[in-house]
């Protein structure tokens, strides 16, 4: 869960292609902020720790988060139907779904539990089958490597569960000519592939970085793993840490508590 905050957070002032970064400048540096990544993954951990678990309370989390926070850059379908205040179904397949699923892999105690819960927590938000898979392969993805998979394992299940191609790396995606793709089935695979090249936490967000495509949510998913297998280092915790307020803090101390083991 941390991780993928921590990528966010780095992430975060090289959203929407502004800036760009520029290969030498330290994570965490700069006008950094937590962006709607960061608010509906706290919003995914806090329904989790109240035990409903259903798609409906998902649902009422994220709407409840996101008009605690508002203009933390939610995309435009998300922000309609959180303005709206009605629980209606939404087929989108944004990787918002994917970004704020982090937290279902940590608590879950089995794949097929992670799996599920990813998928009600798409239900009401992005309910088409890419959506859907992004959530479940986030979430699935953190839940395995927690079991001890390997990175050819992993690469091997997201292939034959999802259909992701993951055989380019993360320069020959950004040879291609890769641009900014907010949707699942184009960024999800991609940002797995920076955490699979990666050697540390840093070098996972860094490379995500170099596709400058949606790039703190990129960062925000490769972080996701890149904590289960790395850890994360405590100086960017700490920056990240202080740019919550004490509700965030409180949810994270609580999540990690319950969820996460030292």
């Amino acid at each position: 869960m941390i991780g993928a905050i921590i990528g966010d957070f780095c992430g975060s002032i090289y959203e929407r292609r502004s800036v760009r970064w520029d290969r030498k400048t330290p994570l965490g540096a700069g006008p950094c902020r937590l962006t709607d990544d960061s608010i509906l993954t706290f919003a995914t951990a806090e329904a989790i720790l109240n035990g409903d678990v259903q798609p409906e309370a998902f649902a009422r989390a994220y709407m409840r988060w996101a008009r605690d926070y508002p203009g933390r850059g939610y995309g435009h379908g998300f922000s309609t139907w959180v303005e709206a205040g009605q629980l209606t179904k939404n087929g989108s397949f944004g990787n918002g779904s994917a970004m704020r699923a982090s937290p279902i892999g940590w608590a879950a105690g089995q794949l097929d539990q992670a799996l599920d819960l990813a998928r009600a927590s798409a239900d009401y938000t992005h309910g088409h089958p890419e959506g859907v898979k992004g959530a479940q392969a986030i979430a699935g993805s953190v839940f395995l490597l927690r079991s001890g998979m390997t990175n050819d394992e992993l690469k091997s299940w997201l292939h034959s569960s999802f259909g992701y191609d993951l055989s380019r790396s993360v320069r020959q995606i950004a040879a291609s000519g890769y641009r900014f793709d907010s949707t699942c089935q184009g960024s999800v695979p991609e940002a797995i592939t920076c955490f699979l090249e990666a050697g540390s936490f840093e070098d996972a967000i860094k490379k995500a970085f170099l596709l400058n495509g949606d790039v703190d949510t990129q960062a925000d998913m490769a972080g996701a793993l890149a904590q289960v297998r790395f850890g994360v280092p405590f100086g960017l915790r700490t920056m990240a840490e202080r740019a919550m307020d004490a509700r965030m803090r409180s949810i994270l101390s609580a999540f990690e508590s319950r969820f996460v083991k030292a």
